[in-house]
């Protein structure tokens, strides 16, 4: 069953212009650590797909522990961590904000241990 089954056509309504410049993109395909999506919304959902439109991996997400009950099914097939047990799993990685309150995301993650890169695609 496709989830998603307009993809392709919202995708090509997905404007990068100067706020997303192709520089990121880049980085995050030649990294050599995991990428981390931090949340599971309907955004980070959009951010998983446009990044896929560019052969980028996203190795698990993770979530602030109090959501971690409340899953949609779109994430059933990738690993799932809370924010808190992150670098228990991974001794460095990136990570891609996928919420619109990226810098409360930013704030958690800027000290976070073995963050490397923190990412935001904005869509203004």
């Amino acid at each position: 069953m496709n989830d998603f089954p307009n993809k392709e056509a919202f995708l090509k309504k997905i404007y990068i212009g100067e706020n997303i410049k192709p520089y990121y993109l880049e980085q995050m395909v030649k990294a050599k650590v995991p990428l981390i999506l931090y949340g599971a919304s309907g955004y980070a959902r959009t951010v998983k797909l446009l990044l896929q439109t560019y052969d980028i991996t996203v190795e698990a997400i993770c979530i602030d522990e109090k959501y971690k009950k409340n899953i949609p099914k779109f994430w059933e097939n990738i690993k799932i961590y809370s924010f808190e047990e992150l670098s228990e799993y991974f001794p460095q990685y990136d990570v891609i904000i996928g919420f619109s309150k990226y810098k409360e995301a930013e704030k958690k993650l800027v000290n976070k241990k073995g963050c490397r890169n923190i990412y935001f695609l904005d869509s203004t």
